[in-house]
């Protein structure tokens, strides 16, 4: 069994560890589709974490998410398991099963 990702609520059951679209397809809307796809196949709490800094990928996670939950926890946390960069952006959110 391998090691659970790290997340910032305990009752969450999925952690998008990474994610990333190449740039010659960045605005294609594949980005999208796949994460949709995604949570599609794997309902429950999720969360999504992006250090602060990486303005293009905040504005996908509001974008994304946001096309598809009318409602949605978006702040700053402080993480643990990342002592040079702390501070991330937490998206959280519940798909409906």
């Amino acid at each position: 069994m391998g090691m659970r990702p790290s997340t910032h609520y305990p009752d969450t059951d999925w952690n998008m560890g990474e994610f990333f679209v190449i740039s010659r397809f960045q605005g294609s809307g594949y980005g999208y589709r796949v994460f949709k796809k995604v949570i599609e196949l794997h309902p429950g709490k999720w969360e999504v974490m992006v250090i602060p800094e990486n303005k293009p990928a905040i504005s996908f996670w509001h974008n994304s998410i946001g096309q598809i939950y009318e409602k949605y926890d978006y702040k700053t946390v402080t993480v643990a398991f990342d002592e040079q960069n702390p501070t991330r952006i937490l998206f959280r959110f519940e798909t409906n099963e």
